[in-house]
Parts: C-alpha cells; sequence; structure tokens
C-alpha cells in the first residue's frame, strides 16, 4: 500500500525545518564570528581599544545633531576608541528604537565621532538617500556650490554659510563625488559625525564601513583651512 504524499509532506516537514533553522542559526554565528575577526584586524589598524558597549548618551555638544534626536534606548555596540591622525575617535553600531507609544522598531547605523579642533557651527550634509531629516532643515537655506552634480547628490545646510564653503571647498567636494556611497556629515562645536545607515541586523559591524567613515573623516579634519582653525579654535578639549 503506498503512503500518501500529504503524508509523507507531514511527516518530513519537522526535520526539515529543524535543519534550515539550525543552517541558519550556525551561518549567524559564523558570520558575526566573522564580523568580529575583522573588526578586530581594523582596531589593530588604526590602533584602536575595544570598549563595552551598551546604553549611550551622546555627548552635550552632540545631542542637537539629527542622528541623536531620535528615537528611545540608544544604545553602542562594538566601541572602539583611540586617536586617529592625532585626534580622539570613536568607531560604534549605534541603534535606537522609535517611540513605542508609535509602532515601534529598531534602526541601526554604524558612526565615526571625532573630535575636531575648532568650535564648528551646525552644519549637516546629506546625500539624497537621506531624505527623511531634511524638513529638520526647513528654516536653513541650502548651500549650492559650483560643482552642479554635488549639488545634485547632497544637501549642504549650515548655520553659517560662509564655513559651510570652508568644509567643502572644491578639494573636498570632489573628495565627496569620488565616493560612490558617502555618509552623512554632521558638524557642532567640537565634534564631527560621519554615519551611514540604516542598516538590517545582518549588515551591522561592518569593518569596511567603519573604515570609510574613519578615512573620510580624517581627510575632511586635514583639509580644514588654517584660518580656519586659527579662528575658530577650541579653548578646552571636551570631556566625552
Amino acid at each position: 500500500m503506498s503512503i500518501p504524499l500529504w503524508l509523507l509532506i507531514l511527516v518530513a516537514a519537522p526535520g526539515v525545518i529543524l535543519s534550515v533553522l539550525a543552517a541558519r542559526f550556525v551561518w549567524n554565528i559564523l558570520k558575526d564570528r566573522r564580523s568580529r575577526t575583522g573588526l578586530s584586524r581594523f582596531g589593530r589598524e588604526y590602533d584602536l581599544k575595544a570598549e563595552p558597549g551598551g546604553i549611550w548618551q551622546p555627548p552635550p555638544e552632540c545631542l542637537h545633531m539629527d542622528l541623536f534626536r531620535d528615537g528611545v534606548y540608544r544604545e553602542a555596540l562594538n566601541v572602539m576608541r583611540g586617536h586617529v591622525s592625532g585626534r580622539p575617535v570613536m568607531v560604534f553600531d549605534y541603534r535606537f528604537t522609535t517611540d513605542p507609544a508609535e509602532r515601534r522598531h529598531t534602526r541601526r547605523y554604524q558612526v565615526a565621532l571625532i573630535e575636531v579642533p575648532i568650535q564648528a557651527p551646525r552644519l549637516a550634509m546629506r546625500p539624497e538617500r537621506f531624505r527623511d531629516v531634511l524638513a529638520r532643515w526647513a528654516n536653513f537655506e541650502n548651500t549650492e556650490f559650483e560643482s552642479e552634480e554635488f549639488n545634485r547628490r547632497f544637501r549642504v545646510q549650515c548655520e553659517d554659510r560662509r564655513f559651510a564653503f570652508d568644509v567643502f571647498h572644491p578639494r573636498m567636494l570632489q573628495c565627496c563625488l569620488d565616493h560612490e556611497r558617502m555618509p552623512a556629515v554632521e558638524m557642532e562645536g567640537p565634534f564631527l559625525v560621519l554615519y551611514d545607515g540604516p542598516f538590517p541586523p545582518e549588515q551591522t559591524g561592518d569593518p569596511r564601513v567603519a573604515r570609510r567613515l574613519l578615512d573620510i573623516g580624517r581627510d575632511i579634519v586635514q583639509s580644514l583651512p588654517s584660518y580656519v582653525r586659527h579662528d575658530r579654535a577650541s579653548a578646552a578639549p571636551p570631556h566625552w
């Protein structure tokens, strides 16, 4: 007597499901291990030290930055600190949960926080994919540069238009255009923040993204004109 096909499927289904779940579990473990290995290698390359992650509060000077204004339950994970080109830096995965009174979901970004040798006015530069925060800058006129391609791909707003031109001079404009995926950039007070995302859970902790954020941030700091460093020099380093 032949066994009905539906009965064979019913008997085999639990085993297949368990096999798929087990394979996915092992894959996630291996992926997490590769990610941690890559981050450790990245940390050694830049002489950064790993720190415990957890609930995180941005420095007071950063509280008005768009990235740190949203959500609750803010966490910093895969945290690394050190100095790059003589400037204190912190590289980390940042996640927060949206207002629980609304439909809750978690957003994940990779971030580089760099201390700069100046007191900067509030400035933000974003690629077009960050349209969700552009409305917050409705009271700030978009700064237009000589490069039409840059104006088409990016939006720059600043409390001081002259400072925007000081930071995004022709060489820096070309640097932004040369990157296939340019992160968002914010400056205020003694801090420069670069971030990319939001990413799905399986794409966080990518050392390639962390390296890109740090390298671009270093280029921005090193390309600040000498007169900007002089006129806007920081009186004292922040405590963070």
